[in-house]
C-alpha cells in the first residue's frame, strides 16, 4: 500500500516494486533476466518519486513524509530529500497516515534545486490562502 504512505520499501505497489536505479542489474540486449534478484529497494513509501528524480525523468518530485518516507528513499537513490517543518507547506491533497506528523516532502538532484522547489511551492501556498 505504498500509494497511501503505508510502505517501508516501495515494494508493495499495485504495479510491483520500485527498483533502485543505482543498484539494478539491467539485462543486456537479447539476454534473459531473472526479475526476482539483482535489485535493491528504493526505500520508503515515496521511493517512486526518488527514482523519478534519480533517473532524470523529472526535475523534482513530491512525496509524503511521516517517519522518513522522503529522507530514506533520497538517501538510497542518491538525491536530496527535504522534509519541511510541519505547516510550512500546504497539506491539501495529502492522504495522511498519521495526521499530526505527515508533511509534504521534496525530492531534487541538488540542494539548490530543492530550495527552488520549496520556495515556489511555499509562495503558491501563500497565494492560495490569501
Amino acid at each position: 500500500m505504498d500509494e497511501f504512505a503505508m510502505g517501508a520499501g516501495s515494494t508493495d505497489s499495485i504495479f510491483g516494486p520500485v527498483r533502485n536505479p543505482w543498484n539494478y542489474k539491467f539485462a543486456q540486449s537479447g539476454e534473459e533476466q531473472d526479475k526476482t534478484i539483482d535489485w535493491h529497494i528504493a526505500g520508503g513509501s515515496s521511493g517512486g518519486s526518488a527514482v523519478a528524480v534519480a533517473t532524470g525523468a523529472s526535475f523534482g518530485a513530491f512525496g509524503s513524509d511521516t517517519g522518513g518516507s522522503t529522507r530514506n528513499p533520497a538517501a538510497y537513490c542518491g538525491v536530496v530529500g527535504f522534509k519541511s517543518t510541519y505547516g510550512r507547506l500546504s497539506r491539501h491533497g495529502l492522504i495522511p497516515l498519521v495526521n499530526s506528523l505527515d508533511v509534504p516532502g521534496i525530492f531534487a538532484k541538488s540542494v539548490d534545486d530543492a530550495s527552488l522547489l520549496f520556495r515556489r511551492k511555499h509562495i503558491s501556498a501563500q497565494k492560495i490562502t490569501l
